[in-house]
């Protein structure tokens, strides 16, 4: 079904934006999550990358703001961290 949705969305728009949300589920880039990620959305995780790709593909305009940021990198085979706070020393601190 995500592969009917992705056709028929991508049918109608000229361009993309993709925007804040839950955490991509590292079981997509290769890593096992650890304790201090937040929650993730497995299906809203498929359906923007399958989406993502083919806009990739494509060449379609695409802005990307936030977790949609993250989509973009994890879809053209980039990683991620986690929780930067944990795993980066001297990060800043995305959330105020």
């Amino acid at each position: 079904m995500v592969n009917a949705d992705v056709d028929r969305y991508l049918s109608l728009v000229d361009g993309v934006i993709m925007t804040e949300g839950a955490d991509v589920d590292p079981g997509i880039y290769g890593e096992l999550p650890i304790p201090q990620m937040g929650g993730i959305d497995p299906v809203r995780d498929a359906f923007e990358m399958k989406l993502t790709k083919r806009i990739l593909a494509e060449g379609k305009p695409l802005l990307a703001i936030c977790r949609g940021g993250q989509v973009l990198n994890v879809a053209a085979g980039g990683s991620l961290w986690q929780d930067i706070n944990k795993q980066v020393n001297g990060a800043l601190k995305h959330s105020q």
